[in-house]
């Protein structure tokens, strides 16, 4: 993690998040996380979630094929209920 020790605003602004909420901060809310410089991300969070718009990768690797894996081992147990 970066220190802002010795930091002022000005030089660290457009490197920090921002989560617009009338300065109430977090709360359970999924709120879109803006860069400093105003520009919005496809980060959302809140004290309970954390949403990733789109494009989310986990070290590097795209992660659709997750929502397939979960689908497919529902499929799978239902399957099973049925024959059991």
């Amino acid at each position: 993690m970066g220190d802002l020790t010795g930091q002022t605003p000005a030089n660290t602004y457009k490197d920090l998040f921002h989560i617009q909420n009338s300065d109430n901060g977090p709360d359970a809310t999924l709120r879109t996380a803006d860069l400093g410089n105003g520009t919005a991300s496809k980060l959302e969070l809140s004290t309970t979630k954390v949403n990733v718009a789109s494009g989310f990768q986990m070290n590097g690797k795209d992660t659709r094929w997750i929502k397939s894996s979960i689908l497919f081992t529902k499929a799978v147990k239902a399957l099973e209920a049925k024959l059991a």
